[in-house]
């Protein structure tokens, strides 16, 4: 016999943590995790996408170099969540609440050229360092 559960824990709500910190200082550090994490995850999907579709004379070095960028961008959601849970947080995860805190708006479906998607990923990187100096 199965049984089933319902929701343990909403998001945004803050568990107790481990290293005893108080609830009233990990909830802003978790809000602002989450938005570094939404706004990675927005950059790994960005470079994963411009390592498929790029073509043309530089293919070689701009396949390999979105790749290197998107398994970057990926050990930074992992770090991240991971902080995020040892503080009784809980990464984001759904599609819904990534776009809402990604803190750039990722660029629109369709192929660009080679040097237009370059030019987006700087530019949300750009974004992202802005957001992590804050």
């Amino acid at each position: 016999m199965s049984t089933t559960q319902g929701l343990l824990r909403s998001f945004g709500e803050i568990a107790d943590n481990p290293i005893l910190l108080e609830k009233n200082v990990t909830t802003p550090v978790c809000e602002g995790l989450n938005i570094a994490l939404a706004s990675f995850q927005g950059l790994y999907l960005q470079y994963q996408k411009h390592h498929f579709v790029v073509e043309g004379a530089e293919f070689y070095s701009l396949h390999k170099f979105f790749e290197e960028s998107y398994e970057d961008a990926e050990d930074h959601v992992h770090d991240l969540a991971e902080r995020l849970n040892g503080l009784g947080g809980m990464p984001a995860a759904s599609f819904a609440k990534l776009a809402e805190l990604c803190c750039f708006t990722p660029e629109s479906d369709g192929v660009y050229s080679s040097r237009q998607m370059v030019e987006h990923d700087l530019a949300s990187e750009q974004s992202i360092i802005q957001l992590l100096r804050r």
